[in-house]
């Protein structure tokens, strides 16, 4: 039985990845700060990743075979620019160093479409120019740049997985989607823009699928965790009011787009192809078991992200 080390295994994407990979035969170890496993049938460690000490340790006692490093700083309205990216930069590249000390295998690590150059076309893994106009785009290059010299370095299959953006059970409450879900259910007005931007959407759960298919396999560098298919803000956005049966409390038009925000952010699924994954949510099967989720969290029924 492998072992893969998941970080980041409480936040939005990481707690999906562990039923598929328990699923697949991986005995599944996980960290965090919390002392509590999210899950019962992991192997949890408490640890605090920025500190460089408590990894040595954390990978001294585990020894994983393989390793899927989700965890960030990703605080809504504020990661893009924060100088914890750079925090997070040293504790990533400290991490991969002793995951190679000790003998580990093969890592997948979480990349983002933001450490791309946004351009009208779209966005391939192997030829579109990288240049982010994010502090985190750039923080996130930077430890792909670094990650590929230390596999090398010390002999470790790496997989750079490109993640764009993304919807679904335990979303930070003031993101796109949950935002206007939560409004609607509680029958109060969503300001929206316009929505003609293009964005590249998934639900979370086919994410997480898509991230343990490339783990099991043997792509290595940049691959987009994407099937193509981009859908404008309004379209989702209406689609929303339409299942929840509230479209005159959408206010399209409320405001204006993000100074710079790009017209399309749509990947080109390429690697990905070559692995079994295929997303099991369309926009609305997806969106109706979001709703459904919200209702039932607002009964109590299951825990949010909280900022």
């Amino acid at each position: 039985m492998k072992t893969v080390l998941v970080t980041g295994a409480a936040g939005f994407i990481g707690r999906h990845t562990l039923t598929p990979l328990l699923d697949s035969g991986y005995k599944v170890i996980t960290t965090g700060r919390s002392t509590l496993p999210v899950d019962s049938r992991v192997e949890h460690h408490c640890a605090d990743l920025l500190d460089k000490n408590q990894i040595a340790t954390l990978i001294k006692e585990t020894r994983p075979e393989e390793l899927l490093h989700l965890a960030w700083y990703l605080e809504p309205g504020k990661y893009l620019h924060s100088f914890l990216n750079d925090a997070w930069l040293a504790a990533s590249r400290e991490l991969l160093k002793q995951f190679g000390l000790h003998g580990g295998k093969r890592a997948v690590l979480a990349g983002t479409c933001f450490e791309y150059q946004f351009q009208d076309s779209l966005l391939d893994e192997l030829e579109s120019p990288v240049d982010s106009n994010s502090h985190y785009g750039e923080c996130k290059n930077a430890l792909r740049i670094e990650a590929e010299k230390l596999s090398n370095d010390f002999q470790f299959s790496l997989a750079w997985a490109r993640i764009f953006y993304l919807y679904g059970p335990h979303e930070y409450e003031n993101r796109l989607v949950a935002s206007v879900i939560n409004s609607l259910i509680k029958s109060k007005e969503a300001p929206c823009s316009e929505g003609t931007q293009i964005r590249d959407y998934l639900h979370v759960q086919d994410v997480a699928d898509g991230l343990s298919h490339i783990l099991q396999s043997n792509i290595t560098g940049p691959v987009n965790v994407t099937d193509g298919v981009g859908h404008t803000i309004r379209q989702i956005v209406e689609t929303i009011a339409a299942l929840t049966g509230r479209p005159e409390l959408v206010k399209f038009g409320a405001f204006q787009p993000r100074p710079g925000d790009p017209d399309l952010v749509v990947g080109a699924p390429g690697k990905i192809l070559t692995t079994p994954w295929k997303p099991s949510f369309d926009l609305t099967s997806g969106l109706r078991a979001t709703i459904e989720w919200w209702k039932q969290a607002h009964q109590g029924n299951s825990a949010p992200i909280k900022n």
